[in-house]
């Protein structure tokens, strides 16, 4: 079973996103519009080693990432479509590469991986 995150390792603001709707010319509303801030949470960042996939990314300029925050029921609404930018250095995007999990088992937590220098 995971490590529960402790409160003082939550310093990572991050700021989820997703696309906006866009009208596609018929009458329907598609996504694909630009990026929309949805809200920002507290997180806890880990940088992930170890795996020859993760050694291969880091080649390539990808480097992947836990991103855990508090579960509550805006942050299970996120999906891979989305994506996570550092509050505080706007120019950090990470991709959203694998479904929200619970990693603890207790329904507190939500966890992504996700990856830096991915296409959004």
């Amino acid at each position: 079973m995971a490590r529960q995150p402790a409160i003082g390792e939550m310093t990572f603001r991050a700021e989820f996103q997703r696309r906006g709707v866009v009208d596609d010319g018929v009458g329907n509303e598609v996504p694909g519009g630009a990026w929309e801030t949805m809200f920002v949470r507290s997180a806890r960042l880990t940088p992930l080693k170890g795996g020859e996939e993760f050694i291969a990314a880091r080649l390539e300029g990808r480097q992947a990432y836990s991103l855990v925050v508090y579960d509550s029921p805006t942050t299970r609404q996120v999906t891979e479509a989305w994506q996570v930018v550092d509050f505080k250095a706007r120019d950090r995007v990470f991709a959203i590469s694998a479904p929200g999990i619970d990693p603890v088992g207790n329904r507190r937590f939500r966890e992504w991986l996700i990856v830096e220098g991915a296409p959004s």
